[in-house]
């Protein structure tokens, strides 16, 4: 956070935001030029603790270019801006960027003022079964982790203590790891990590704290040592942590001969490590092993149960002290002085652990358990106390529209209550009769509520929960509801009800499948509208009324699949590229009707009036950004978003002026679909305006469905639970290129792909990686309705069998008779073997076959 308080973050491609709560917007400050192949990229941020002076932010990044090396630099940030010419480059790690992987890059000052930054491993873990990755051959050095992590003269596998100078040049403060340069490099405060992702300092007595993300095997083995952990970790003096040697509570792993396969006889010894790798450039003995202060596998742990089980990813977050927030009415309750709040990215949770005089961690708790967090990625405590979380998103290397910065704020003493209007009709023909129901409003403090309901002001009926009410004359009314709880606090909310016009009904049918297109197949569809006063367009209502359209759009997400498939009332013709200007950061410089820094969207719309090429080269301009037609100021780039995207919301802006920008198709056609790259989807929109009705204004209704192409990648799911989705380095598997995502599906979970039109549809196809090291092999089911009790339509048996090894292709023929329109479709995975939670297989694409007509 900045000293006033604003967050401050990072975006992996580059782009350093702020976001201002007084204006509820994001604006970005800053763009780094980055390397950003696999972790790397922009790491790591913080600000100076003097900020106020100085204005140094701090960042650890990727910079572009053929030196394959990592950076630690500080830059001046004034007038909401980072000055990219102002860099002091204060530290320089040599990386290896020919194979991954562990780049770490938290970075936080203390208390005391000094400078900590965690370093990953740097190395490849790949092709040592979810063991040590301790490959000593000839060319191989990428595969061993004893050149990095337990190397005393190699920065990587570490965590970092420095104090910056006022030049920007550092000093070694006093407790660090070796006095001498001989023994190691004295910027070493804790050696023996594999992926210190998140790090956190205590203010008040410098304990550091972070989360080590362990290896993979999800069972011990004799000759390699003990399964994959993740570690939370205490330093509270300067030390060596093990890997990758040791992991957990110092369980050693056993040297292996990745020449002959062959391993050593006994396993490394924690209380007298050796590293003997010949990538070693460093002691050869190093300091006694120090075990992990929190550790736990993929299944249950016995040691820490409230862990869980799943996939793992540990963080550290702060430890929480009233004292500081003292002036603060939103401060936590004094029963959080003196905890450690850390989280596990994939597991979606945040633990709180009580502390000993130590500092360790002696019982640890939920913390908001039935809040539902999006992999938490950063957490931070704010001025007031305040929690802030960033969250990534539930897919990897994706633009997530989940991705969210959070700020969770107690609210002390009595809450006000949280209204909850539910209405059966919001407009119709006089007489309107509604139902109004306010039984989902809450009090999170239990009190007995009172409820209020007013028409333009004046009270009606009973004050109870549901009000029935009739309007016998056309018009415009405000419904109000008010509520007060036992404390006197008030909360109120209102609608507004149409009276007189009945809203139009519009239906599309679509003659086959409505969730897929097929480019060899024609796209048959029908738009029907019936409307009580208009008529319909079979008698009264004017086809050319009726606005159709086709698009394909690049790049959205799963989610909005789900938008099809009902009525969209009181919405804009150009709903999709609304959505995209609302879902991007355009709000920092751009509102409706007003200028801000750039101008109202209505100004643009008026000056491209009639200008045929106006929607394509604001999409253009979007897309590359510019400066010039509005003033000195420039428009920032966009160049994440598609052409297409880009377009739609040029479209939207453009229809503020009114006029309609694309022709309409016709309400009942034939069309084939052009095929396109399987990223995007074809949206089938239709929307008509009544012409209004005895004083009530005009209402809109309007449907959408949605055509995807039947080739999917399989980690495109919305919601899931226990799997991942993963995307594979490039070269990882023989055949494939780039580098493609798959679905990782363990025993007992599922994936979910929304509402699926499966008519028509005969099998459902895949392409299937096993190994034997790592898959347990199992079924893949195909379910609709419900993961746990839903039905199962088809099956497909994978027993870790040789033939099933390396690239499998399956089809999973499904039984779709009985199915009458979309229904929620899931994967569910149930492993062979011993563990219930073993990885059945990893998931490329989905295939939805159709059936074979006879010839």
């Amino acid at each position: 956070l900045l000293p006033d308080g604003r967050p401050i973050f990072i975006q992996r491609r580059g782009e350093v935001i702020v976001y201002d709560p007084a204006f509820e917007a994001t604006a970005v400050v800053g763009t780094f030029d980055l390397f950003t192949e696999e972790e790397d990229g922009l790491l790591g941020l913080a600000v100076d603790p003097a900020f106020a002076e100085n204005n140094w932010l701090y960042f650890y990044y990727s910079p572009a270019g053929e030196e394959s090396i990592q950076r630690l630099s500080r830059f001046k940030f004034t007038k909401n801006k980072l000055r990219m010419d102002t860099e002091q480059i204060i530290l320089t790690v040599p990386v290896d960027r020919n194979e991954c992987c562990h780049s770490g890059g938290s970075l936080e000052f203390g208390g005391d003022g000094l400078l900590y930054l965690s370093i990953g491993d740097n190395t490849n873990p790949f092709a040592s079964e979810g063991y040590s990755p301790n490959d000593e051959r000839p060319g191989r050095a990428n595969w061993d982790a004893g050149r990095t992590a337990s190397n005393t003269q190699d920065l990587r596998g570490k965590i970092l203590r420095i104090r910056v100078n006022e030049d920007g040049s550092y000093s070694i403060p006093e407790g660090n790891l070796f006095a001498k340069a001989e023994d190691g490099r004295p910027e070493i405060y804790v050696m023996g990590c594999r992926n210190p992702f998140r790090i956190s300092v205590d203010q008040h007595n410098g304990n550091l704290y972070w989360g080590d993300v362990g290896p993979d095997a999800r069972a011990d083995s004799a000759g390699l040592g003990p399964r994959g952990y993740d570690e939370v970790n205490l330093a509270r003096s300067a030390g060596y942590y093990g890997w990758p040697f040791f992991i957990a509570d110092n369980k050693p792993y056993y040297e292996k001969n990745f020449a002959t396969g062959e391993t050593a006889d006994r396993p490394f010894d924690p209380e007298h490590p050796i590293n003997n790798s010949p990538n070693n450039t460093g002691l050869k003995e190093l300091p006694p092993a120090r075990p992990a202060m929190i550790y736990y596998p993929y299944a249950a742990s016995e040691e820490f149960p409230r862990m869980g089980s799943g996939g793992r990813n540990a963080m550290a977050g702060p430890v929480y002290y009233e004292a500081d927030y003292r002036d603060s009415e939103s401060r936590l309750p004094a029963y959080y002085d003196g905890k450690f709040f850390f989280y596990d990215w994939i597991r979606d949770f945040i633990r709180v652990g009580t502390l000993d005089s130590t500092g360790a961690v002696v019982r640890m708790e939920p913390f908001l358990p039935s809040f539902e967090f999006s992999h938490p990625m950063d957490m931070v405590l704010g001025p007031e106390g305040d929690l802030y979380v960033l969250e990534y998103g539930q897919q990897w290397y994706k633009q997530n529209p989940d991705a969210r910065l959070v700020r969770i704020r107690y609210l002390r003493g009595n809450r006000a209550p949280v209204p909850a209007l539910e209405l059966n009709k919001r407009a119709g023909a006089a007489p309107l009769a509604i139902v109004a129901s306010a039984e989902e409003s809450i009090d999170y403090d239990g009190d007995e509520l009172t409820f209020r309901w007013l028409v333009n002001g004046e009270p009606v009926g009973e004050g109870r929960p549901t009000l029935n009410h009739t309007f016998t004359t056309p018009g415009d009314y405000e419904l109000k509801l008010e509520l007060t709880d036992a404390a006197g606090h008030t909360a109120a909310y209102a609608e507004t009800i149409y009276v007189g016009n009945e809203p139009p009904e519009l239906l599309v049918d679509i003659d086959g499948n409505s969730s897929f297109y097929f480019p060899d197949q024609p796209l048959r569809y029908a738009v029907r509208v019936t409307d009580p006063e208009d008529g319909s367009l079979e008698a009264g209502i004017d086809p050319a009324r009726v606005a159709v359209s086709i698009d394909y759009l690049e790049g959205e997400d799963p989610i909005e699949i789900n938008m099809g498939h009902e009525a969209m009332l009181e919405q804009s013709q150009f709903i999709i590229g609304k959505n995209l200007i609302a879902q991007s950061d355009c709000a920092g410089c751009h509102q409706p009707e007003v200028a801000s820094t750039g101008p109202a969207y209505v100004e643009i719309a008026r000056k491209y009036a009639g200008d045929k090429v106006a929607e394509a080269y604001l999409a253009e301009r979007i897309v590359q950004g510019g400066g010039g037609v509005w003033g000195e100021r420039a428009m920032a780039a966009h160049p994440e978003l598609a052409v297409s995207q880009a377009g739609q919301m040029a479209r939207y802006i453009l229809s503020l002026n009114g006029e309609a920008v694309t022709p309409s198709l016709p309400v009942r056609d034939e069309v084939r679909l052009a095929a396109q790259n399987g990223k995007g989807k074809y949206y089938l929109m239709a929307t008509y305006t009544d012409r209004g009705h005895a004083g009530a204004p005009p209402l809109t209704s309007r449907k959408v469905i949605t055509l995807r192409a039947s080739r999917q990648s399989a980690a495109d799911f919305i919601e899931s639970d226990k799997v991942l989705a993963y995307e594979l380095p490039e070269g990882m598997v023989p055949g494939l290129a780039g580098r493609p995502e798959v679905l990782v599906g363990m025993g007992t979970g599922w994936a979910y792909y929304g509402a699926i039109d499966l008519r028509q549809i005969a099998a459902i196809g895949t392409t299937v990686l096993m190994s034997p090291d790592r898959s347990a092999g199992g079924t893949i089911e195909v379910v609709t309705g419900d993961p746990e009790r839903g039905r199962v339509i088809g099956s497909y048996d994978l027993p870790l069998k040789p033939e099933n090894f390396g690239r499998t292709s399956i089809e999973i023929p499904i039984e779709t008779a009985s199915l009458a329109g979309p229904q929620p479709m899931y994967l569910r995975f149930r492993a062979d073997g011993p563990d219930p939670e073993g990885v059945v297989g990893a998931l490329l694409d989905l295939r939805f076959i159709r059936e074979r007509k006879p010839s």
